[in-house]
C-alpha cells in the first residue's frame, strides 16, 4: 500500500496529491465556501461559523487564500514562461471571473425580479432599485461593475485585483515583497481615512452606481498579503515545513481576548461596545484585521502538521473549483431566503436540514467543472 493509498484509507490527503497544488490550502478554501453558505443562509447553523473566533467572517480567510494561491501559481508562470505569459494568464482569469460574476448577477436578479420584488423585506434592500428594470438594463449594471448590490461585490473585487496582479508580482520579483506589502498598507490606511467615500463624491448620483459593501481599498490588503506569501512559497519551494511554536502564544492571547470582547454578553454579562471604525467589516477595521492575523498566525504555527493531517479530498475539490462554486452559491443563498419568506422552512429542524442539503449541492458545479477541465486537457493532449 503506497503512501497515498494509506492516507486515503484514514481520511488524510498527501500535501501534494495533485501535481502543483497544496491540498491543505484547497481544503481550507473549500471549508470556507461551505461556511459562507451557512453564514448567509437562514436558520441556526450560521452560529457555527468563524464568528466564534471574534470579529471575523469567512470572507477574510477566503480573500487571503485566493491571493496566496494566485501569488504562488502566477509567480511560477512568471519565472517559467515570462512576463508576457503572466499578463495573458492573469487577463484570461480576470475575464473568467467577470463572466461568472455576470452570470450570478443575472441569475439572482431573475430570482428576485420574478419571485420577490419586495426584496427590501429581506433586509437586503440594495437590490430594490434595479428590480424594476428589464433584462438588458440589469445585465448592463452587472457588466459595468458600477452597481454591486448585496452579495455581488466579491467577484468584482477579484476582477480588479487580478488586473493588478502581474504588476505586483513584477515588483515583488525586482524589489521584494516587502515593498508590495508597504504600498498595500498605505492604501488600507487611506481606506480607514474614508478615501472611497471621498472618491464616490465625484461619481454621478442615482441607481446606476453603488460600489458594494466591501471597500476594495481596504480589502486589497488581505489579497496582496496573500500574494506576497504565495510569492514567497514559490521562492522557497512551498509552505513552511517546520513548526513555528513561538507564534502560538501571541496568537492565542489575541484570539482569546477578542473572543471575550465579542461574546462578553454571554451568561448575563455586559456587552462591550466598540467603535464601529475598529471592527468595521466593509472597511476591514484595525481590530478585525488584528483578529484575522491572530487566526492566520495560529494556522501558520501548526501548518507542517495541518498540511499532512487535515487535507480532505471532498473539500479540496470545492477549493480547486472555488470560482464556479462561489458563483453557484450566490443564487442558492437567495433561494433559501425566499423559501423561508414563503413559509417553506418552518422551524429550526427543517431549516437545518434544507440548508445542509443546499450545502451538499455545492459539489455539483465543482464536479462539473472538474470533469470539464479533464476533457479539455485530454482534447489538448
Amino acid at each position: 500500500m503506497n503512501d497515498e493509498a494509506k492516507a486515503g484509507a484514514v481520511g488524510e490527503v498527501p500535501a501534494r496529491a495533485r501535481a502543483g497544488r497544496e491540498v491543505f490550502l484547497d481544503t481550507l478554501r473549500g471549508l470556507l465556501l461551505v461556511l459562507m453558505l451557512l453564514e448567509h443562509a437562514p436558520g441556526p447553523l450560521h452560529a457555527w461559523t468563524l464568528h466564534w473566533f471574534g470579529f471575523l467572517s469567512e470572507a477574510e480567510g477566503f480573500v487571503f487564500l485566493s491571493g496566496c494561491v494566485a501569488g504562488w501559481v502566477y509567480t511560477r508562470t512568471l519565472r517559467e514562461r515570462g512576463v508576457g505569459a503572466l499578463w495573458r494568464r492573469a487577463g484570461r482569469r480576470a475575464v473568467t471571473i467577470y463572466v461568472w460574476h455576470l452570470a450570478a448577477f443575472v441569475a439572482v436578479w431573475g430570482l428576485l425580479h420574478y419571485l420577490d420584488p419586495h426584496v427590501a423585506r429581506l433586509g437586503w434592500g440594495a437590490w430594490e432599485p434595479i428590480l424594476g428594470a428589464d433584462w438588458p438594463a440589469a445585465a448592463g449594471w452587472g457588466l459595468a461593475l458600477f452597481y454591486q448590490p448585496t452579495m455581488m461585490d466579491i467577484l468584482p473585487m477579484y476582477f480588479v485585483l487580478l488586473l493588478f496582479l502581474p504588476a505586483l508580482l513584477m515588483v515583488a520579483e525586482e524589489k521584494g515583497g516587502g515593498w508590495v506589502l508597504l504600498g498595500s498598507l498605505v492604501l488600507w490606511l487611506a481606506a480607514q481615512a474614508g478615501c472611497r467615500a471621498s472618491l464616490a463624491d465625484y461619481l454621478p448620483d442615482g441607481r446606476g452606481t453603488f460600489p458594494g459593501n466591501f471597500d476594495v481599498w481596504a480589502w486589497q490588503l488581505l489579497f496582496v498579503a496573500g500574494v506576497v506569501v504565495g510569492h514567497r512559497f514559490a521562492a522557497s519551494a512551498g509552505p513552511p515545513r517546520k513548526r513555528r511554536t513561538w507564534v502560538l502564544g501571541p496568537a492565542l492571547f489575541v484570539l482569546g481576548g477578542l473572543f471575550a470582547v465579542r461574546h462578553s454578553d454571554w451568561g448575563g454579562g455586559v456587552a462591550v461596545e466598540l467603535p464601529e471604525a475598529l471592527i468595521s467589516k466593509p472597511h476591514l477595521g484595525p481590530m478585525r484585521l488584528l483578529n484575522f492575523l491572530a487566526l492566520a498566525g495560529l494556522v501558520y504555527a501548526g501548518y507542517p502538521v495541518l498540511r499532512t493531517r487535515c487535507g480532505n479530498r471532498a473539500l479540496a475539490l470545492l477549493g480547486r473549483q472555488s470560482l464556479v462554486v462561489f458563483a453557484f452559491h450566490l443564487p442558492l443563498i437567495f433561494s433559501l431566503h425566499l423559501a423561508q419568506r414563503y413559509g417553506w422552512l418552518p422551524g429550526p429542524a427543517r431549516q437545518c436540514g434544507v440548508v445542509a442539503l443546499a450545502a451538499a449541492t455545492l459539489w455539483l458545479p465543482a464536479w462539473g467543472a472538474e470533469l470539464g477541465g479533464r476533457w479539455r486537457r485530454r482534447g489538448a493532449g
